[in-house]
C-alpha cells in the first residue's frame, strides 16, 4: 500500500492512499505510463465490493483525486474512459452515498460522465468493452439518482438523454438498450418532475423528421414512454391542457406539432391521453376550421390504425368524428373520406357506419370529396373483397356516370382493376363484382370520347388483358362475350369497330403521307381531314388535335417512325409484335420508362397507339377462337355456359370477321366453316354464310378447293334453305364469285320462278332469293320482275287472303307463331323494296304505286283487302312491314320525294299505333335510320307523336333518339364544310316546320276550339322542341320564332284554300310561339337578320306584303302557367308581336280582372262598419266646438288602424267630423287590405299611407304636429326628401296589364261626376300619381276632381307586393286566395326591395299595441 499527498477541493493536502499493487497516480506521469496505472486501480475497484466500510474511509482521498481536473480533462480518451470507469466504480462501492459532496464537483462529473458514454457510438473499436462496461455499472447502481440533489440537474439528465438518443443504432444488441433504458428510466419514475425541456427531448424523438432520420432512437424514445407512462402521464397531460386548452405554444418546441404527437403516443401508450381525448372532442367543435382539419386528421389516423380499439373505448369521441363527415369545410370532409379505407380494411365492425357517411359524402357538392369516396371504396376492395359491401361497390358504380371526368375516371379504372385483381375467369367471378363487366362497357353508350377511351383501356388492360399468352388471352374473351348481357356486347362490338375504323384512317393517313401523284393543295387537304378524324376519337378534340397534328408532321419527316405505324396497321400484324412496335415509337418520340408525368404530347400519341394496335386479335388468336367454338358444341366447353355459349361464341366469331378479314383466310379456318354449313341448326349456317361473305374475297383466286366445294353449297342453300339462308347464299355468290356470278344468279332465279307456288315447301325461300336476285343484279332481271311483282306478288299474294285467321285479343305474336300466308306477305313487301332499291328509279310509276299499296295497307291497320280474315296479331305485323317498307324506300332521293304529304302523315301514325311492339320496331327502324342521315329530315318530326306515349321506357328510348340524332347533325355540319349548301335537311332546327305542318294534320287534331286537343298537341310540340332549345349551345331560339313567324304568312301548301285548315296550323304556331316564349329563359329577343326559307312541298310562299298575321288562333279559354320568375318577359320589346306572359292568354288579349269577389265585399263592408264605430268612440269625448285638428300621413295609419289606405288616389283630410254629422254618406269608403283574421283579432294594420296634393296639406312628424302650405308646383328632390323622413311608403301591387284606378265615395263620386272603377293600386312614387285637391272645410267641401294616373310602362320594375299572411298590405281588390302578380324580389340581393323593408319596421313599431292618438278601438262584428 502506497501513500502519497494530493491536495484536492475543499480539502488540501489529504493523503491519497492506493489499493495494494496500484502505484502513484501523479500528473507528470507519460500518458502510456498512466494508462498502464489506471488500469490497475480500474480493476482493483471492479474487484472491491461495497461491504468493505474501512476500504471506503481509506480510499475517499483517491476518490477525491481521481475526480480532480487533470483527469477529468487529460487530453488522453483511454485515459478519461478508465478514470471514468473507476469513478463508476466509486459510485457503486459508496452507495448509496458518494465521496463527492461539493455540488459543482458532482456535476461536473456527471457531465464527464455523460461524455465517456458517447463512445458507445462505435461498437468495433477497441475500447467499446469498457464503454459497455461504464454504461452496464451507471445503469445498475442507477448512479445518475445522485443528480437529483443537485439544484441543476436538469442540464445533466438533458445531456444524457441527448447523448444515449444520438449515439443508438442498429449495431446496438438488446443489452445495450435495456442499459440505456435502465439509465433513463429511474430519472422519469424516481425524480421529484421531469422538465418541459426533458419531454421535449423525449417526445421529438417519436414524431418525424426524427422519427425517420433515427428509427433507433425512436424506439428508444418509445420503448421509454412504455415503461414510465404511469410517471410520465402528468406531465403530459399538463404539456398538452397548456397547448390545446391554454394556447401556451411557445414553451415547448413539441407544441407545434402536437396534433403528430397525440397520434404517436396513442400508439405507444394510449393510456396517457385518457385526459386528452375529451380535449379533442372540444377542438373537434371549434370555429376555426384549419383546428378542426387537423384534429380530424389526427382522429382519421387514430381509428383507422389496425390495433386501435379508440372507437369502441370512447364512444362520444368516435359519433363526434362521425359528424365531421358533414363538416362545412370541404378539407375536413376529404380528411374524414381518405381515411375511410383503411377504416374499410382495419376495422371491418364498423363498415356499417362508416359506409352510412360515405353513401352521404358520394353525392357531395364538391368534387373533391366525391373523387376521395370513390377512391377509398376502390383502395379497399383491391385490398380484398371482404373490406366492402355491394352498397359500397354500388356507389361507385353512381359514380360511373359523374359530371366531372375525374370522377369518372377513377371510378372507372378502379372498377376494372378491381375485376382484373379478383376475377381470374368471367362467368365464375365473385357475385359481388359479376356486374362490373356489364357496367363498364355500358359507359361506351356516352358521347364524351374521354369515356369511350376508359372503356377502351378497360378492355385490352383489365377485362381482357393484352399481356396475356393468346390460348389464356382467348379463354377469357370467349367466357366475357358468353355471359355479357346484350347492351355491354353491343358495346363491345362497337370497341372493336370503332379501332378498326380508326386504323383504316391511320393506314390511309400514312398513304396520303408518301404519295406524290397527288396534287400537294389536295393532298394536304386530305391529310388534314384525316387529322381531325383521328383528333375527334381522343379525349379533348381541340387539345389533341394540336398533339396530333405535331404527330403527322413527325411521321411525314421520320421515315422511321413512319415504318413502325405502317407495321402497327398492317393487318398482318400480331399480338406481339404490336407492344413492341408501340414502345419503338414511343421511344422515338421521348419520355418512355421515365418518372414523372408524361407530357400531353406523349399522352395523346400514347392512346391513339392503343387505339390503332391489334393487341388482342390477330390470325392465331382466331384459330383459337374456332377451338374453343368446337368444343363448345360438341359439349367439351365449359358447362356453365349452357348453349349461351355456342351461340355468343357465334356471334363474337361473326363480329370479328368483318373488323379482321385477314386473320380469317386460311386453309384450316375456310375448311371449318364449310364443316359448319352441313350443320342441322340454321343459327351455325346462317352465321357461318356470313362469315364466308365477309372473309371469301380471296377464296376465288387463292384457294381453288374451297371454291369448288363451297360452289354447290350455296346453290343449294339459295334455292332449299331458311329465307336467311337463302338471302345470305345470294349475297355470298355476289362476294366471293364476282366471274361466274351472272351466270349462277340466272340458273337460280329461272329454277325458282319455275317452281314457285303458293303450295311449294320452300315458298318463302324462293321469295327472299328473289328479291335478293333483283336487288343485286337488277340488269338481269328488270322485265321478269315487273310482270312478277304486278300480276304475282300483288294481285295473287298481298290482295288475297286465303286463310281465316286465328281469333284472338292479343295485339302481337312472336314472328313463329305468325302464319305462313303472313309471312309470305311480310317478305313480298321487303321483296318490291328490294326489287324498287335495285332498279332505283320510278319507272312506269312503280314506285308510286307501292307507295300507294303501302299506305292503303296501313290505312287499313293491316288488312288490305278489308275482309276480316287476318288476326290483330298479324295485321300488326303486316303494317309494321309496310311502315318499315317506307322508311326503306325513303331513304332513297329518288324515292323520297314521291311520298305524298298524307301517305307521310299515315306512315306517322304508326308512332301511335295501338300495338306497343308495333310501336318500339318502328321506332328503330326510324332511328336507325335517321342516324346514317339517309332518312329526310321531316322524318324526325315523326317523334313528337311520341309525347302521347303511355310506356315511360319507350318514352325515355325516343327521347334519347331525338337528342342523340340532334347531336350528330349538328356535329356534323360543324365537321364538314361543304354542308352548308344541304342545311335545310340538316340543320335540326328546321324540323319544326315538319312538326307544325304534322301536327295541323294529326287526325287527333280536328278542331282549334278544343282545349284538350290544345293540350295534347302543345306536349306533342313541347317533346321535339324542348331538346332543340333548351339544350342548344348556339341559343337558336330566334331562328325558331323567325320560322314560326313565317309559316303564319303563308298557308298550308296541302289545302291551300281550307280556311279551317289553316287556322289549325296557325293555332299550332301559337302553341310553338308561346312555348318559345315561356320555356327559353334569359334570352333577348331581337329580329333575326335573314329570312329562312320553308318547304316549299308544305307550305305556300309567303305574303310579304300583307300586314303580320298576329292575330291569336287559340281560344280564349286556353290556359298557360308561366313561369313566377322574371325572365322573358322583362326582356321582350315594346312593339314586340310576342305574347307576354300572364294568367291568361286569349284571342282577344289579356284576361280583364273580374270585380271584387263576394268574401272581398263582405270584408269591405265590415271594414266600414268597425271604422265608424271606432271613430265614434273616438271623438266621444269631444266637444262641438273643439279645435280643430289637422292629420298628417305619418298619423293616419295609427289614427284608424282598421282602415286600409286608398290606392291608386291619394288625399288628406285636414278636419275630423263630429260624432253628430259623421255618417255613412260623408265619412269615404274604405278598402279591405287586412285578412279577416287580423282584423277579428284586432291586430294593428301595419300601413302607412303617403300623401301628396296641391293647395294645404297637413303633415305630422313624432308628437308634434305641423301644417304647412304645400307649393303649387311639383316639389323638389330635396324637398320630397325632406318631406318624407318620417313617412314610410307603401309597397303598391300593380297588374302590368292594367290601369291603375282610383276609388272614392259615392258620395265624393257623385260630386266629382266620376265613375266607380276597380283595379290594382298605383305606383307610390311621385312619377306614378296625380295630385289633387282635398277641401279645404269640414262642412262645405269643394268638388274633388280625381286625376287618373299614368298608364303602366311596360318593363318597369314594380314594388314587390307583400304577403297577408305576415299581417302587411295587399293591392286594393285582392284576397289571399286570389293574388294578382308574383312577388319580384329585388334585382340587386335577390331580396324583397327597400320598400317591403320599410313596410316591415314600421310593422313592427306599430305592433307595441299602443295608440298615440288613444283611439278606443271597437270590437268589430263577426262575419257572416
Amino acid at each position: 500500500m502506497q501513500k502519497g499527498t494530493m491536495p484536492s477541493r475543499g480539502r488540501p493536502h489529504l493523503k491519497v492512499v492506493y489499493p495494494e499493487g496500484v502505484k502513484e497516480l501523479t500528473e507528470d506521469l507519460h500518458k502510456d505510463e498512466l494508462i498502464r496505472r489506471l488500469k490497475v486501480l480500474a480493476k482493483t475497484f471492479a474487484d472491491m465490493d461495497q461491504d468493505q466500510e474501512e476500504e471506503k474511509q481509506r480510499y475517499e482521498p483517491l476518490s477525491l483525486h481521481l475526480a480532480s481536473e487533470h483527469f477529468l480533462h487529460h487530453e488522453s480518451k483511454d485515459v478519461k474512459l478508465i478514470v471514468g470507469c473507476c469513478i463508476a466504480d466509486i459510485f457503486r462501492i459508496y452507495a448509496p452515498e458518494a465521496p463527492y459532496k461539493d455540488p459543482i464537483q458532482l456535476k461536473e462529473i456527471f457531465l464527464f460522465l455523460v461524455k465517456q458514454l458517447r463512445g458507445l457510438e462505435d461498437i468495433n473499436g477497441p475500447l467499446f468493452k469498457r464503454y459497455f462496461y461504464l454504461l452496464e455499472n451507471l445503469s445498475w447502481v442507477k448512479s445518475f439518482n445522485i443528480c437529483f440533489e443537485l439544484e441543476d440537474c436538469g442540464e445533466i439528465f438533458n445531456q444524457l438523454f441527448e447523448t444515449l438518443f444520438s449515439i443508438v443504432h442498429r449495431g446496438h444488441s438488446n443489452k445495450v438498450r435495456t442499459f440505456m433504458l435502465d439509465m433513463m428510466s429511474p430519472i422519469i419514475t424516481e425524480g421529484d418532475s421531469v422538465s418541459q425541456d426533458l419531454l421535449d427531448i423525449i417526445l421529438m424523438r417519436i414524431i418525424e423528421p426524427q422519427k425517420g432520420k433515427l428509427p433507433e432512437a425512436y424506439e428508444l424514445a418509445r420503448d421509454l414512454i412504455k415503461r414510465t407512462s404511469q410517471a410520465i402521464e402528468p406531465y403530459i397531460q399538463t404539456f398538452f391542457n397548456n397547448v390545446l386548452v391554454l394556447g401556451k405554444t411557445s414553451e415547448s418546441d413539441a407544441s407545434h406539432r402536437i396534433y403528430d404527437l397525440i397520434y404517436e403516443l396513442n400508439v405507444i401508450a394510449p393510456n396517457v391521453l385518457l385526459s386528452v381525448l375529451p380535449q379533442l372532442e372540444f377542438k373537434l367543435r371549434s370555429n376555426d376550421g384549419e383546428e378542426r382539419l387537423h384534429v380530424t386528421r389526427l382522429l382519421a389516423r387514430m381509428f383507422s390504425d389496425k390495433e386501435s380499439q379508440l372507437s369502441s373505448q370512447n364512444k362520444p369521441l368516435w359519433n363526434c368524428y362521425l359528424g365531421r363527415f358533414k363538416d362545412v369545410n370541404v378539407a375536413v370532409r376529404v380528411e374524414c373520406v381518405k381515411f375511410a379505407a383503411k377504416l374499410l380494411i382495419n376495422h371491418q365492425n364498423m363498415m356499417e357506419e362508416v359506409t352510412e357517411q360515405l353513401k352521404a359524402r358520394c353525392h357531395d357538392p364538391d368534387e373533391s370529396v366525391r373523387y376521395e369516396v370513390v377512391s377509398s371504396i376502390i383502395k379497399a376492395a383491391k385490398e380484398s373483397l371482404r373490406n366492402v359491401t355491394q352498397e359500397l361497390l354500388s356507389l361507385v358504380q353512381d359514380r360511373m356516370l359523374d359530371k366531372k371526368f375525374k370522377i369518372r375516371k377513377e371510378a372507372n379504372q378502379g372498377l376494372a382493376l378491381i375485376y382484373r385483381e379478383h376475377c381470374t375467369t368471367p362467368g365464375q367471378e365473385d357475385e359481388m363484382i359479376r356486374w362490373i363487366k356489364n357496367k363498364l362497357l355500358h359507359v361506351y353508350y356516352q358521347t364524351s370520347p374521354e369515356d369511350r377511351l376508359l372503356v377502351e383501356h378497360a378492355v385490352t388492360h383489365c377485362l381482357v388483358p393484352y399481356t396475356m399468352e393468346t390460348k389464356e388471352r382467348m379463354r377469357r374473351l370467349f367466357r366475357l362475350y358468353a355471359t355479357l348481357d346484350e347492351h355491354a356486347v353491343k358495346s363491345l362490338n362497337e370497341v372493336f369497330r370503332s379501332q378498326h375504323m380508326l386504323r383504316n384512317h391511320m393506314k390511309q393517313l400514312l398513304d396520303l403521307l408518301v404519295d406524290e401523284e397527288t396534287e400537294v393543295e389536295e393532298r394536304e387537304k386530305q391529310i388534314a381531314a384525316k387529322t381531325n378524324l383521328l383528333a375527334r376519337s381522343l379525349s379533348e378534340p381541340s387539345k389533341a388535335h394540336e398533339q396530333v397534328k405535331k404527330f403527322v408532321d413527325i411521321l411525314g419527316k421520320d421515315e422511321r417512325i413512319h415504318g413502325f405505324m405502317e407495321t402497327l396497321v398492317d393487318p398482318k400484324c400480331t399480338c406481339d409484335k404490336a407492344p413492341e412496335t408501340m414502345r419503338e415509337i414511343q421511344k422515338k418520340i421521348g419520355h418512355f420508362g421515365q418518372k414523372g408525368p408524361a407530357s400531353p404530347f406523349y399522352d395523346t400519341v400514347k392512346n391513339l397507339l392503343e387505339k390503332v394496335s391489334p393487341l388482342i386479335i390477330d390470325p392465331h388468336a382466331v384459330d383459337q377462337l374456332f377451338r374453343l367454338l368446337n368444343d363448345t358444341m360438341e359439349g367439351l366447353g365449359d358447362e356453365d355456359l349452357g348453349d349461351s355459349g355456342q351461340e355468343r361464341g357465334l356471334q363474337l366469331i361473326l363480329m370479328l370477321s368483318p373488323i379482321y378479314p385477314e386473320s380469317f383466310q386460311s386453309q384450316d379456318i375456310f375448311g371449318q366453316l364449310l364443316t359448319y354449313l352441313k350443320k342441322d341448326n340454321p343459327i351455325v349456317v346462317d352465321t357461318a354464310l356470313q362469315i364466308f361473305t365477309n372473309t371469301g374475297k380471296v377464296i376465288e383466286d387463292s384457294f381453288p378447293q374451297i371454291k369448288s366445294a363451297l360452289l354447290p353449297v350455296l346453290q343449294l342453300k339459295a334455292k332449299t334453305g331458311t329465307p336467311r339462308q337463302a338471302k345470305h347464299a345470294i349475297r355470298c355468290v355476289n362476294t366471293i364469285f364476282p366471274g361466274v356470278r351472272d351466270t349462277i344468279f340466272t340458273q337460280i332465279f329461272e329454277t325458282l320462278r319455275k317452281k314457285l307456288s303458293f303450295n311449294s315447301t320452300n315458298f318463302q325461300t324462293a321469295l327472299t332469293a328473289i328479291g335478293h336476285l333483283s336487288l343485286l343484279a337488277p340488269e338481269l332481271f328488270s322485265q321478269q320482275m315487273k310482270n312478277f311483282v304486278a300480276k304475282f306478288i300483288v294481285k295473287d299474294l298481298l290482295m288475297q287472303d286465303r286463310n281465316q285467321g286465328k281469333v284472338t285479343t292479343s295485339t302481337w305474336c312472336e314472328d313463329d307463331h305468325v302464319s305462313e300466308e303472313t309471312q309470305a306477305k311480310v317478305i313480298a313487301l321487303k321483296l318490291i323494296v328490294n326489287w324498287l332499291l335495285g332498279m332505283k328509279s320510278n319507272e312506269n310509276f312503280s314506285c308510286t304505286s307501292t307507295f300507294r299499296l303501302l299506305h292503303a295497307m296501313i290505312k287499313n291497320k293491316g288488312d288490305l283487302m278489308q275482309k276480316a280474315m287476318v288476326s290483330l296479331p298479324e295485321r300488326a305485323h303486316l303494317r309494321l312491314a309496310a311502315g318499315c317498307a317506307v322508311l326503306k324506300l325513303a331513304q332513297e332521293r329518288v324515292f323520297a320525294d314521291l311520298l305524298s304529304l298524307e301517305q307521310f302523315q299515315m306512315v306517322a301514325s304508326l308512332m301511335n299505333d295501338s300495338c306497343l311492339e308495333v310501336r318500339q320496331k318502328f321506332t328503330n327502324k326510324l332511328h336507325k335510320g335517321l342516324m346514317k342521315l339517309r332518312l329526310p329530315l321531316e322524318y324526325l318530326s315523326i317523334f313528337s307523336l311520341a309525347a302521347r306515349e303511355q310506356h315511360s321506357g319507350l318514352r325515355r328510348q325516343i327521347k334519347a333518339c331525338i337528342n342523340k340524332n340532334i347531336a350528330q347533325r349538328r356535329q356534323y355540319i360543324v365537321q364538314h364544310s361543304g354542308a352548308s349548301p344541304k342545311l335545310m335537311s340538316l340543320l335540326p332546327d328546321y324540323v319544326v316546320p315538319y312538326t307544325i305542318h304534322l301536327l295541323a294534320h294529326d287526325p287527333k287534331f280536328f278542331d282549334r276550339q278544343k282545349v284538350e286537343q290544345l293540350k295534347d298537341i302543345k306536349e306533342c310540340l313541347w317533346f321535339i322542341m324542348e331538346p332543340l332549345i333548351m339544350r342548344s349551345e348556339n341559343q337558336n331560339y330566334i331562328f325558331v320564332k323567325k320560322l314560326i313567324e313565317c309559316i303564319k304568312h303563308t298557308k298550308d301548301a296541302q289545302c291551300p284554300d281550307n280556311l279551317k285548315a289553316n287556322e289549325k296550323m296557325y293555332a299550332v304556331c301559337d302553341l310553338a310561339h308561346n312555348l318559345l316564349v315561356l320555356k327559353a329563359t334569359n334570352v333577348t329577343w331581337k329580329e333575326h337578320p335573314v329570312t329562312p326559307d320553308l318547304p316549299s312541298k308544305l307550305f305556300t310562299k309567303p305574303d310579304l306584303t300583307q300586314m303580320s298575321n298576329t292575330k291569336s288562333y287559340l281560344p280564349s279559354n286556353f290556359q298557360w302557367t308561366p313561369k313566377k320568375k322574371t325572365g322573358v318577359a322583362a326582356l321582350i320589346d315594346k312593339d314586340s308581336p310576342l305574347p307576354r306572359p300572364g294568367p291568361k292568354i286569349t284571342s282577344e288579349g289579356p284576361a280583364k280582372k273580374n270585380g271584387p269577389t263576394k268574401q272581398q265585399r263582405a270584408a269591405k263592408q265590415e271594414k266600414t262598419e268597425t271604422t265608424k264605430r271606432t271613430q265614434r268612440s273616438s271623438d266621444a269625448d269631444k266637444t262641438a266646438d273643439a279645435p280643430e285638428k289637422t292629420r298628417g300621413p305619418g298619423r293616419r295609419a295609427q289614427a284608424n288602424k282598421n282602415e286600409a289606405p286608398k290606392k291608386g288616389s291619394q288625399r288628406k283630410r285636414t278636419a275630423e267630423v263630429p260624432e253628430e254629422e259623421e255618417g255613412p254618406a260623408k265619412r269615404p269608403k274604405t278598402a279591405a287590405t287586412k285578412p279577416a283574421a287580423k282584423r277579428l283579432r284586432g291586430e294593428p294594420d301595419r300601413s302607412v299611407k303617403q300623401e301628396e296634393g296641391s293647395g294645404s296639406e297637413t303633415e305630422e312628424s313624432g308628437p308634434s304636429k305641423k301644417t304647412r302650405k304645400a307649393p303649387a308646383n311639383k316639389p323638389s328632390a330635396a324637398e320630397r326628401r325632406k318631406s318624407n323622413e318620417n313617412v314610410t311608403p307603401v309597397a303598391t301591387r300593380t297588374s302590368p296589364r292594367k290601369q291603375p284606378t282610383t276609388r272614392t265615395s259615392p258620395r265624393k263620386a257623385s260630386q266629382s261626376g266620376t265613375s266607380r272603377s276597380r283595379g290594382a293600386a298605383a305606383p307610390t312614387s311621385s312619377a306614378s300619381s296625380s295630385p289633387r285637391k282635398v277641401a279645404p272645410t269640414r262642412k262645405a267641401p269643394p268638388k274633388k276632381e280625381v286625376v287618373p294616373p299614368k298608364k303602366n310602362v311596360r318593363n318597369v320594375r314594380r314594388a314587390p307586393p307583400l304577403a297577408a299572411s305576415n299581417g302587411d298590405l295587399q293591392s286594393d281588390g285582392e284576397s289571399p286566395e286570389n293574388p294578382s302578380t308574383p312577388e319580384v324580389p329585388s334585382p340587386a340581393t335577390g331580396k324583397p326591395g327597400r320598400v317591403t323593408e320599410a313596410l316591415k319596421k314600421l310593422g313592427n313599431e306599430n305592433s307595441s299595441g299602443t295608440d298615440s292618438l288613444n283611439v278606443k278601438r271597437a270590437r268589430p262584428k263577426r262575419r257572416r
